[in-house]
């Protein structure tokens, strides 16, 4: 045996032992994460599935590899709220993309005005939509890096 097929066989072993722990990046552009979730980029979103079952649909991919993380752990509040803030991102991108639209169309000074004042609020509500959000992933990953130690444990000494 030589020292390649050695080594082919050791990652190979390896890499099973590990694979729950692990994200990898697909051959067909996607994502396998803990050996369990795969996410496949679709039309304008990420679609997350496991044992080829639809589990949920989000933005960027990023948030749905949190997602992932969040559920791998078994944080369940922490999963439903990415999952939360992530859609009501997408919805209230579509309402300004329609006021927009809109105001646009508006023939009079005081509806130009009106949608304006709409759109504002929805813009607000939008950037805390996002930071919320960045709270939520970065909660994420740092439960995916911090692994299962707890570093915030006190050592005894006796």
């Amino acid at each position: 045996m030589t020292r390649e097929q050695k080594l082919h066989r050791w990652a190979q072993r390896e890499l099973t032992l590990h694979l729950n722990d692990l994200i990898l990046d697909d051959w067909q552009g996607g994502i396998l994460a803990f050996g369990r979730y795969e996410i496949q980029s679709g039309d304008q979103e990420f679609v997350v599935t496991r044992d080829r079952e639809t589990l949920a649909r989000f933005t960027t991919r990023r948030v749905a590899l949190s997602w992932c993380v969040a559920d791998n752990k078994r944080i369940w509040d922490l999963r439903q709220r990415i999952e939360m803030l992530d859609q009501r991102r997408r919805r209230l991108n579509q309402d300004i993309d329609a006021r927009k639209r809109a105001q646009s169309r508006a023939s009079d000074w005081f509806r130009r005005s009106l949608a304006q004042d709409k759109l504002q609020n929805r813009h607000y509500q939008l950037a805390n939509t996002n930071f919320e959000l960045e709270k939520c992933l970065a909660r994420a990953k740092y439960l995916q890096l911090r692994g299962s130690q707890n570093e915030t444990a006190r050592t005894r000494t006796a």
